[in-house]
């Protein structure tokens, strides 16, 4: 079988949120509508070839998680609650959370150019830290160079020098667009910014995101790894045909993604971490704010065919997603997929693990595109079905 590498970030157009329930209301069960839906769609990934997926789904409307699988394509040990995932581009928030508590200490300006630690970038004096975090750099995304993908694909444990993919990325390509001149979602962004936390610390990026992000905010299942594989309670990425039960497990070293998308962790995790991103527990409400400080992508999403759900715009602020009052972000790297969402108003939380990459080859190039949306639009039906639940609002009363 013909393997395909879909990279870091693929999906991360596809984040997708729905609008947030009115204001927080009494607790209800979560009505039977609502669950048949989510077991649907849940059902439909096993249909189409996903071995292991987790869907949780917690909040005022919803209070729903669904484990189902297996942990390695073909294999036979049950997939449990606590599994370990790759979580790709959601390593860009833990990032992007180092890079802002930075700023607050002084050690960078968030609308400081980057020539002192990158001079031979093109309009480097042009290009701030706020552009590296919210991807209006107009960098090129080094990953979709296609002599670093064949690279990757025949040689998927080759260790990356970061610098090497900033390169890539920054000299071997030109840029799409002058610096906050448009918004193009590039993984060199974040790599860069890797680089610079390491200059003004003195800290690899794994120690910086580990002492300052996964310990405080409690995470014990989630690491930055620097070798290849996957700590157990383990899960192994594959790639799946739809239709044809057929696949291959994958492998690669984390380097190729670093401080763009090297992340592991576990759904539980990732549920924890919603909350912390969405309500800025580790910044100054100020800098909280400077996080959610949004810019257009200019992208629409809409749920699967045959799915009800929103049509909604996504915006992204500094390592973050926003669409209709979820804040959060997604993750793809080679077999595996990743969403972490969090609404702070109604307080619902969805986090989504699986381990296989969906594909197609005999397909077209536009239909890999649409397939490779696929999970998102399911996405997209998760907040439909949330929409069955309409929240009641008390009313409040002043004077």
């Amino acid at each position: 079988m013909q393997k395909r590498v879909v990279l870091v970030g693929a999906l991360l157009i596809a984040l997708t949120l729905v609008a947030p329930a009115a204001s927080a209301g009494p607790s209800a069960d979560p009505p039977s509508a609502t669950d048949a839906r989510l077991e649907q769609i849940a059902a439909t990934m096993s249909t189409l070839g996903v071995p292991g997926y987790i869907q949780s789904v917690h909040g005022q409307c919803a209070d729903s998680q669904i484990v189902q699988g297996i942990t390695e394509f073909e294999g036979t040990t049950p997939l449990p609650a606590d599994a370990r995932f790759h979580i790709g581009s959601i390593t860009k928030t833990f990032t992007a959370t180092v890079i802002l508590q930075l700023v607050e200490e002084g050690l960078i300006g968030l609308d400081e150019p980057i020539n002192e630690w990158q001079p031979t970038i093109p309009n480097a004096d042009q290009i701030t830290i706020r552009m590296l975090l919210n991807h209006t750099s107009g960098l090129f995304d080094y990953s979709s160079d296609p002599s670093w993908v064949m690279q990757l694909e025949s040689d998927p444990l080759f260790v990356w020098p970061p610098q090497e993919l900033v390169d890539i990325g920054a000299l071997e390509n030109p840029p799409y667009f002058p610096p906050g001149q448009g918004w193009t979602y590039s993984n060199t962004n974040y790599i860069i910014l890797g680089l610079i936390a390491e200059t003004v610390t003195g800290q690899s990026i794994e120690d910086l995101v580990t002492q300052r992000v996964i310990g405080p905010a409690g995470l014990g299942g989630t690491s930055f790894p620097t070798t290849p594989g996957v700590p157990p309670p383990a899960t192994t990425g594959a790639v799946v045909e739809v239709g044809t039960g057929q696949g291959a497990l994958v492998d690669f070293d984390p380097s190729a993604f670093w401080a763009a998308g090297a992340m592991i962790g576990t759904n539980p995790d990732l549920q924890r971490w919603s909350e912390v991103l969405a309500t800025g527990a580790l910044l100054t409400p100020e800098m909280q704010a400077q996080r959610l400080t949004f810019v257009d992508t200019g992208i629409t999403l809409a749920p699967f065919p045959g799915f009800t759900g929103p049509s909604l715009p996504v915006f992204y602020g500094l390592g973050i997603f926003e669409v209709g009052g979820y804040l959060g972000h997604n993750g793809e790297v080679p077999g595996y997929l990743a969403y972490v969402l969090h609404n702070p108003i109604s307080g619902t939380t969805i986090a989504l693990n699986q381990n296989a990459e969906l594909v197609d080859p005999n397909a077209s190039p536009s239909f890999q595109l649409d397939l490779a949306n696929l999970q998102n639009e399911m996405l997209m039906a998760i907040l439909g079905a949330l929409e069955l639940c309409p929240v009641r609002v008390q009313p409040t009363f002043t004077g």
